[in-house]
């Protein structure tokens, strides 16, 4: 297989997110950069397997405290994925990943409170409607909008 093809760049992603779930940020970032890279070189810009990992990458960087960086790839991933015919819960994940970035950043233009809020609330619906997924972030979500 050569070392540009798509179903490396997946299982790239698949093993970042592994990484990542394990606390292991620093390489779960390596390899979603990896598989990004891959991906962008080969599939359709509006590929969702871009806003996937893009979604991926911004949670490596929040994880890192970098939420200004997430913040711009979480963006291109809402931009991908809003109005198209994906799985409720990836798009809830990445507007849930945003409202993080939206809150964490600092003070400044860049900070939105409302937004934040709005996209953590449409996520919960997604996620709520979604029982059976993966480390559903449900719980984490209700903490979040409790917060004063």
């Amino acid at each position: 297989m050569p070392s540009d093809h798509p179903a490396l760049a997946q299982n790239f992603s698949n093993l970042g997110t592994d990484l990542y779930r394990l606390g292991r940020v620093d390489e779960a970032l390596a390899l979603h950069q990896r598989a990004l890279a891959i991906y962008e070189k080969k599939l359709d810009p509006s590929h969702d397997d871009i806003a996937l990992t893009l979604t991926a990458l911004g949670d490596d960087l929040l994880a890192q405290g970098k939420a200004e960086e997430a913040l711009r790839l979480l963006e291109r991933a809402l931009q991908l994925r809003e109005g198209k015919e994906i799985a409720a819960a990836d798009l809830a994940q990445t507007r849930w990943s945003l409202a993080r970035a939206l809150s964490e950043v600092p003070h400044g233009r860049l900070r939105d409170p409302a937004r934040a809020r709005g996209l953590a609330l449409q996520a919960r619906v997604a996620f709520a409607a979604s029982p059976g997924i993966t480390d559903n972030p449900l719980a984490a979500i209700d903490a979040w909008l409790a917060r004063p």
